[in-house]
């Protein structure tokens, strides 16, 4: 999980996920002092999962933190609805299998 977080704000995003075992890592933006749609913030979670950026997919509700990981080399989808977000990722994953 690449997260634009906030120091202040963890005890609020643990309530609402406070199991994050989902995810191999948790970057915290606050952690790193850069954020999305930096791509210094894209090359901290390359390096943190030892994956290239070619291997990267953002999901994110935000159109400029995409234009982001797409400018930092990763593959993005615009998340809107859920239905359309899974889609969109099952076809994705499945023409690069």
């Amino acid at each position: 999980m690449l997260t634009n977080s906030v120091r202040e704000w963890e005890p609020y995003r643990a309530e609402l996920m406070p199991d994050l075992r989902l995810f191999e890592t948790v970057i915290r933006s606050h952690e790193h002092g850069v954020r999305k749609p930096d791509p210094a913030i894209f090359r901290v979670a390359e390096r943190s999962l030892d994956v290239r950026p070619a291997d990267c997919v953002l999901v994110d509700d935000s159109e400029r933190n995409c234009r982001g990981a797409v400018a930092a080399g990763w593959r993005a989808i615009h998340h809107r609805a859920t239905a359309d977000t899974v889609a969109e990722l099952d076809l994705l994953l499945a023409t690069t299998r």
